[in-house]
């Protein structure tokens, strides 16, 4: 209690302890193409050998800055697939905050800035105010609290106190003047209005010193709250929407913000609804920024007061999750829509679900709503979902998607490679960039068709044999070997087989000269090596441990050879 009543007596500066030691590193967070480097490296091995950081070095992205928020926001609509790659490094069992400090620290590495987020911890630690983040999930705690035990009422008590003791009384008077009139559901119009001023005035004297919170949707809710709930529950199930909005991305607020979330709800709605025509993007967004601002309940005023109390429990429920399932059942009759006036075109679409003959309720289609998985989860980013689904992350390419790509491999025989691959690449859609029949048996013409390219996979095929290498490096002139144990051979025909890096082998995993490109080693003999016009040979090697990909009788020119990049 004691911290609550500091917070009303103090200042209030969260934009600078957030964004203020940030400005100086401006130039490193406009680029968003440093993660492309690292995405293509980076593996779940690596942020597991990254020291997990004390409280004191969390606080360098914790609470996240706006520069890092935009940044990683911004990286995604650039980069698509950067969230369902990072999906596939994510530890089981390892907390968000965590992994994206683990993250960030590997990604400034890359950078050569080892020091980075130390230096900004450093910086945000020297800086004194009372944060409202932490106030905020302290008053959390508290309705927390009083939930498990089942003490709506005495929530609304305690703020009661709170306040009259830091404004002399100022509740006293009204509130045990007009307590019979606070009882049950109101019974009049006189009542709502009675109950909403009230209620809006206790909310205004907690946020009051709390200027970067941005709420507007609290006054509806409110209004829509007095009308369907005795007053105790109006107050608890506002007072936890506007808190889990703040600190766990539950809707829009100044953490999360309003223009981020209408951008995501148009671009589910544009992925849902492939026909949705661009021409109307911006009165769409103008359409979901004015229902957001209402908490769309402006949308839902023509249903009968129970249908409506049902969908405002979800939506006080589920956040963003339930607005954006809302939309795509009220988007779902594109054919039905006027655009030129949306409101009201979506207005009678909720109106059509009272009459007779409409075969399902708002509600029963807002339940069922299947989501895709991806979009489920609120946190600090609105990208990644923790802990990370295990069958998301060995999520693969489709047969579909690898129809026709190669004249080596059939569709099943290309997908069987897939399996392979590191899990972040098992959804990217591979590049060809050299292929024989067009470029020639030259291995000058496939280095400089992978110049700029890292993460090859490399097919070949020599009589009824079908082999390969995939390649976790991009190609270095230099006679001394170099790699990472990611790199692995692997048959197709006669028999589908991996032949992985053997761990405390050796470390003669790849080497590229001008005449050569070999793979594996250690008795003088490579498991897998072309020369200039691309004639193979295979051995054995304790690299690998592999037998010879094709017989030592067909070691020479391959009859095909196709590379292909997936960054």
């Amino acid at each position: 209690m004691s911290s609550l009543l500091n917070f009303f007596k103090q200042p209030n500066d969260i934009a600078i302890f957030l964004n203020q030691p940030f400005l100086q590193y401006e130039n490193i967070f406009e680029d968003f193409t440093i993660h492309k480097p690292v995405i293509e490296k980076i593996t779940e091995r690596d942020i597991l050998n990254i020291p997990d950081p004390t409280p004191t070095q969390l606080l360098a992205i914790i609470p996240v800055p706006e520069i890092i928020y935009y940044h990683i926001v911004t990286a995604i609509s650039t980069f698509p697939l950067l969230n369902e790659i990072l999906l596939t490094i994510v530890p089981q069992q390892m907390n968000e905050m965590v992994f994206w400090y683990k993250y960030f620290s590997f990604l400034f590495k890359s950078e050569n800035q080892n020091s980075l987020l130390d230096d900004l911890a450093q910086e945000r630690n020297g800086i004194y105010l009372t944060l409202t983040s932490e106030t905020t999930k302290e008053i959390y705690l508290s309705y927390m609290k009083n939930c498990f035990i089942g003490q709506r009422g005495m929530l609304l008590m305690k703020y009661i106190q709170i306040i009259n003791q830091t404004t002399n009384g100022m509740l006293d008077k009204t509130f045990y003047k007009f307590t019979e009139r606070l009882e049950g559901l109101p019974k009049n119009q006189s009542e709502i209005k009675f109950r909403y001023e009230f209620l809006i005035t206790i909310f205004g004297e907690i946020f009051r010193r709390c200027k970067c919170l941005y709420i507007p949707y609290v006054g509806n809710l409110v209004l829509e709250a007095v009308q369907l709930f005795d007053i105790n529950d109006a107050f608890y199930c506002v007072m936890e929407f506007v808190i889990k909005a703040q600190c766990c991305g539950h809707f829009y607020s100044s953490q999360y913000g309003l223009e981020n979330l209408v951008e995501y709800i148009y671009c589910i709605l544009k992925t849902t609804y492939p026909a949705l025509d661009n021409k109307y993007r911006q009165s769409i967004n103008h359409f979901i920024t004015v229902s957001l601002k209402s908490l769309t309940l402006k949308l839902i005023e023509p249903l009968e007061v129970i249908k409506r109390k049902a969908i405002v429990e979800i939506i006080l429920k589920d956040g963003k999750i339930a607005v954006i399932k809302l939309f795509l059942v009220l988007f779902k009759s594109l054919h039905k829509i006027d655009f030129t006036n949306l409101i009201n075109s979506i207005k009678q679409i909720v109106s059509s679900y009272l009459s007779d003959d409409s075969p399902n309720s708002l509600l029963a289609e807002v339940l069922n709503y299947e989501l895709n998985p991806f979009l489920l989860t609120n946190h600090i980013f609105n990208t990644l979902q923790f802990p990370p689904n295990k069958e998301m992350q060995r999520r693969i390419i489709n047969k579909e998607q690898l129809q026709g790509i190669s004249d080596i491999v059939n569709e099943d025989e290309f997908l069987e490679i897939y399996t392979m691959l590191p899990p972040r690449l098992q959804m990217l859609i591979p590049e060809q960039i050299f292929t024989s029949s067009i470029d020639g048996l030259s291995l000058k013409t496939l280095y400089s068709k992978c110049m700029y390219h890292s993460l090859l996979l490399i097919i070949c095929r020599r009589g009824s044999y079908i082999f390969g290498v995939f390649v976790a490096e991009s190609f270095e002139m230099k006679k001394d070997f170099y790699g990472n144990s990611e790199t692995f051979l692997f048959t197709i025909k006669p028999k589908s087989r991996k032949y992985s890096h053997i761990q405390n082998s050796n470390h003669f995993i790849i080497n590229s000269t001008p005449e050569a490109l070999s793979f594996g080693g250690g008795t003088g003999h490579p498991s897998l090596s072309f020369d200039c016009y691309l004639n193979v040979i295979s051995q054995t090697s304790p690299t690998f441990n592999n037998p010879p990909l094709v017989p030592r009788s067909l070691a020479s020119r391959c009859d095909r050879v196709e590379v292909y990049s997936f960054c």
